[in-house]
């Protein structure tokens, strides 16, 4: 039952268009359900209607504070960071949820403020904190990502990422390296206005349009995702290796066939010269528990079937039909 509610909160919830205020009202009261598989349904829907959503975010900020599943206050803090920091409920609710008990909460928060950027500045300060006390890698990184993309001019910022350059985890060195980086581009000073000479010359052509990379791409999609488990990918040319790690030793193997099913129905969505991708499932210890590859031209007939809500509670059954194994 576990990834059927996980399943239906992340491909059944309603399409942005509609009646968008009545969508809003409904998820805000089922955010107080009794039931899990509701509330986090509604945290999702609520999350993919982003900016409509404004109304809602007090409501998802007490939901992040209060709910006793960790699942739903990591969705909570996804669907504040989709609404955005026009809100004024989100980034102090963000910055809170930095210091809850489980790790995937905790990164969920720190992903969320990265993606309102600039505007989630105030927040600079409880990020710089969690960076240098976080236990948890996986966090670390993501929080070192955030300051990258929100780039604040604190001192403690800068501090707390250059206290991170002999990090053990190789990923957050890397992070904390792009996020001075990027806040050093931000403060550097501005270049002087042209002349009157200068602005009349003929400009010069714009430089032709790079197309990002495969890794990139990927990269880019899997950014925020997650559910019962961590994803990660390596790309080696036009082959994709996509490895989930289960967050807890409370889930199984069957738990992270919802979360690698639904990813790369994502990745086959968007990427449409990808053929096939490998899948390493890990246990919570990093124990190898399956690898298993899914073609392309199994799932994308599948991809039709998200639309509707009685087929997508079969998604952990489309993963075996989508694979072949190794």
């Amino acid at each position: 039952m576990r990834g059927w509610a996980l399943a239906l909160s992340l491909w059944c919830a309603p399409s942005p268009g509609g009646d968008a205020d009545g969508i809003v009202a409904e998820r805000i009261a089922a955010l107080r359900s009794s039931s899990t598989s509701e509330r986090l349904e509604a945290a999702e829907a609520l999350g993919r209607l982003g900016a409509k959503a404004e109304a809602a975010a007090r409501a998802l900020a007490a939901a992040l504070r209060n709910d006793a599943f960790a699942t739903v206050r990591a969705r909570a803090a996804w669907a504040l960071g989709e609404i955005g920091a026009d809100a004024r409920e989100v980034v102090p609710a963000l910055g809170v949820a930095l210091g809850d008990c489980t790790p995937y909460v905790r990164k969920a928060a720190a992903d969320a403020l990265g993606r309102c950027g600039a505007k989630a500045a105030d927040a600079a300060r409880a990020l710089a904190q969690c960076l240098r006390r976080d236990a948890e890698p996986s966090v670390r990184e993501a929080v070192a990502a955030a300051l990258g993309r929100i780039a604040p001019a604190s001192d403690a910022a800068v501090e707390a990422l250059q206290s991170r350059a002999k990090d053990p985890c190789a990923a957050v060195r890397e992070r904390a390296a792009e996020a001075l980086a990027a806040i050093a581009v931000r403060l550097a000073p501005k270049p002087p206005a042209p002349s009157a000479e200068t602005a009349s010359r003929p400009a010069a052509p714009p430089a032709p349009r790079r197309e990002p990379a495969l890794a990139e791409r990927v990269d880019a999609l899997l950014k925020g995702e997650g559910g019962m488990t961590l994803p990660s990918a390596r790309v080696d040319g036009e082959r994709v290796e996509l490895t989930l790690r289960l967050e807890s030793a409370r889930f199984v193997e069957e738990n992270a066939h919802v979360d690698a099913a639904r990813l790369c129905l994502r990745l086959f969505e968007a990427l449409p010269e990808l053929d096939a991708i490998r899948v390493r499932v890990l246990a919570h210890n990093g124990r190898e528990l399956s690898a298993q590859t899914a073609l392309g031209a199994r799932a994308r007939p599948m991809l039709a079937k998200l639309g509707d809500p009685f087929e997508c509670r079969r998604i952990a059954q489309w993963w075996t039909s989508m694979c072949v194994a190794l």
